[in-house]
Formats: structure tokens, sequence, C-alpha cells
């Protein structure tokens, strides 16, 4: 029963993600795909791999290696959440950047127009 939990949920935030995409109009690349599906694989293990230590009567070992890999886990969602789900979307368009140099000086300005 709780791998049927846990698939739903592989599943459920999947869509969910999906979903945020595309409401948010993000573009993202079939590498940034692969990306987040191996990190959605790779929580499903881990949380199986919990699940499985306690059903043998490990708990201790459930405990550390699902700290352990789960923290990995955690810093792998950050980073795709930080680099690959970040919106360009609703920010105002940037116009053409001078390439003046910038020159600093000491003297006031007299005109005010």
């Amino acid at each position: 029963m709780p791998e049927l939990i846990v698939g739903a949920l592989a599943a459920t935030s999947l869509f969910l993600i999906i979903g945020f995409v595309q409401r948010h109009a993000l573009r993202v690349s079939w590498w940034q795909w692969c990306l987040t599906v191996l990190a959605i694989l790779y929580s499903v293990f881990v949380v199986e791999m919990v699940i499985g230590f306690l059903r043998e009567g490990n708990p201790k070992a459930g405990i550390v290696r699902g700290a352990i890999l789960g923290l990995v886990a955690v810093v792998w969602g950050g980073l795709l959440a930080r680099f690959v789900f970040r919106g360009r979307a609703g920010r105002a368009p940037q116009g053409p950047r001078s390439t003046a140099p910038l020159r600093i000086t000491d003297e006031k300005r007299t005109d005010r127009g």
C-alpha cells in the first residue's frame, strides 16, 4: 500500500510541474525535463528504500540512509527550482544596452531640462 501512495505522489508531482510550466509559459528544454524526471525517480527510490528498511526491521539503517540520500534529493530539487523552473515570463523586456563607457565626474549639472 505505501508503494501505491508513493507512486501516486510522484505522478501527481510530475503533473503539477507540467501545469506550473504551462501556467507560467516557461520554456523548458528536453534536458531539463530529463533532469526533472530523474529527480522524481530518485526521490521515489529514496522513499522506497526507507520503507524497505523499515519493513525489514532495520529502522536505524533506513533513517541514516534516508537522511543522507534525502539530503541529496532536497539539494537536487532546490537546484532544479532555482535554475530550471525560475520564470522569465512576466519580466519587463530589456532594451538594448549601451556600450558607451560610464563616466564619473565631479562637475555638477547646471541645466535642469
